[in-house]
């Protein structure tokens, strides 16, 4: 238990390939050492247990010294945009990978906003048909004290939001192999954003905007964060600018 707290656990597939790779994040989020990065209720963990598809993946990466020399050979590397001119576009190369995450609030239900996300994720996924989608929602937790995990009903909170997210996604009626559904739990919606999208190689985000309001100039909006710090491509759907058009003649 002592080295546990000054050393990283061992992966379980390092011992194991055929352990999957869901199943390595559930055992190794058990171990977290930081209490907010560890599940907060033994029923999240049997959620994820029952519902894979769910549980957050860190998408294997190539190793840093690969990276490095693939740094050094684009230094070298110049591609002439004349040349491509006339050419198919399959003889175009697309940059990122096909990962599109969709960001939506529904702390209050499924909103006019979150109408909005899902038109304008429709709308993404259109143009990159061989993309897949992340659905993701935070659940918020508090900073001080525990975060209920049940509302007044009895109903667990984390599996709430869990149907919620799928439902939210059905009117997309993508094949179960192009989407996953994920509620992340975190003080900070927009770092739960950031982090899942850096660590899963997301090659565009799609997130909502609220209407102004003092407090979001003084603490930062979600969506200005994303925007900020995102190290991919970024899509803000802002309501209150799409009712305007619609009251244009």
């Amino acid at each position: 238990m002592k080295r546990r707290l000054y050393h990283a656990p061992k992966p379980p597939r390092d011992i194991d390939k055929a352990i999957p790779r869901w199943l390595e994040a559930v055992i190794l989020r058990c171990m977290e050492v930081d209490r907010s990065k560890r599940y907060a209720e033994a029923a999240h963990v049997l959620s994820d247990l029952r519902n894979p598809d769910q549980v957050v993946v860190a998408r294997p990466r190539a190793p840093s010294n690969a990276r490095s020399w693939d740094g050094i050979r684009n230094l070298f590397r110049r591609t002439d945009e004349k040349a491509l001119v006339g050419k198919p576009a399959s003889s175009r190369v697309q940059a990122g990978p096909p990962i599109v995450l969709a960001a939506v609030d529904l702390a209050n239900g499924s909103d006019a906003l979150a109408a909005e996300v899902l038109h304008e994720t429709a709308r993404v996924l259109a143009a990159r048909e061989d993309s897949w989608l992340a659905c993701v929602t935070v659940l918020k937790t508090e900073i001080i004290g525990d975060t209920p995990a049940a509302d007044e009903s009895g109903q667990l909170t984390y599996l709430k939001r869990l149907v919620a997210l799928k439902d939210w996604a059905h009117p997309l009626h993508l094949p179960e192999d192009r989407i996953s559904y994920h509620v992340l739990e975190a003080v900070s919606p927009a770092d739960a954003i950031l982090h899942y999208a850096e660590h899963n190689d997301v090659g565009h985000i799609v997130v909502g905007a609220r209407s102004s309001s003092a407090l979001r100039r003084h603490l930062g909006s979600v969506s200005t964060k994303v925007v900020a710090r995102a190290l991919c491509s970024v899509s803000v759907v802002r309501l209150k600018a799409m009712e305007e058009l619609r009251r244009q003649p």
